[in-house]
């Protein structure tokens, strides 16, 4: 039998696709996630406000579609592939980000959590694996 001693790691990651305007820039994208969160001053969460939004926006990696294409074969997940698809049709740029559950609570928070919102202009879906 043997005994590990010492830190033992269990965390865990999850990646997300965020579609914007292709001049939005991250103030931009800082902005429309604060908007869309819906948090208001007096609100119990508004002193994560910003870390909550810094979860979302500080790992975000630009993607091309060869690129999302390249990735979804790899992991044998189309559904990565069709929403990048999908936001390229609809004249969005595109970001994987991605968070971790033992990087604070804003990001287990997101980690740990499924979430999808959209419109003409912004886009944003985590499922509850990732992709």
């Amino acid at each position: 039998m043997k005994i590990r001693s010492g830190f033992i790691s269990n965390s865990s990651s999850s990646s997300f696709i965020l579609g914007v305007k292709p001049e939005a820039t991250e103030e931009d994208i800082r902005k429309i996630i604060e908007e869309k969160m819906g948090i208001k001053d007096n609100s119990i969460l508004a002193f994560m406000k910003d870390d909550l939004i810094d979860a979302l926006v500080s790992d975000l990696i630009p993607l091309d579609l060869d690129v999302a294409i390249a990735e979804a074969d790899k992991y044998d997940d189309d559904s990565y592939a069709v929403f990048c698809k999908d936001l390229q049709t609809k004249g969005l740029k595109f970001f994987r980000g991605s968070v971790e559950d033992d990087c604070g609570a804003a990001q287990k928070l997101f980690c740990d959590t499924a979430f999808h919102m959209e419109d003409k202009d912004f886009y944003i879906d985590k499922p509850n694996a990732g992709y």
